[in-house]
């Protein structure tokens, strides 16, 4: 179920930095950053009762916002950043979102042993 939430959501990614902490809806595509998807698909996740947890790393760029979740006591990292960037970089319209979709290795169900060890050291928030 978090996988077809995590297709149906980003292929409307669109990466805007001026969007940064206030992603917004702009015809088709959701403009906004790492930060704003990664909320998204958390509220996405939890109005099906599908607990995730916001995460954070530093990157050259500075802070980076991603998804965990625990599917059959293993944790996965969603990193939707990844994807939309190379869908926004390359221009590419809403078939050829939904081909490199199908066509594609996404940013989903990444071991979070790989995730740190590609990203470092992180941060889990709780919304609580």
């Amino acid at each position: 179920m978090r996988e077809k939430i995590y297709k149906d959501n980003i292929k409307k990614f669109y990466v805007d930095e001026k969007y940064n902490f206030k992603g917004t809806f702009i015809g088709d595509f959701y403009h906004g950053v790492c930060i704003d998807f990664s909320l998204l698909l958390k509220e996405k996740f939890n109005e099906i009762g599908l607990e995730s947890f916001l995460i954070s790393t530093i990157t050259e760029q500075g802070n980076h916002g991603a998804l965990i979740y625990i599917d059959n006591n293993e944790i996965f990292v969603v990193d939707p950043i990844t994807d939309a960037r190379i869908m926004t970089n390359s221009n590419m319209s809403m078939l050829d979102r939904e081909k490199f979709i199908e066509n594609n290795k996404l940013s989903f169900n990444i071991p979070i042993q790989t995730y740190i060890k590609d990203n470092g050291l992180i941060s889990i928030y709780d919304d609580n």
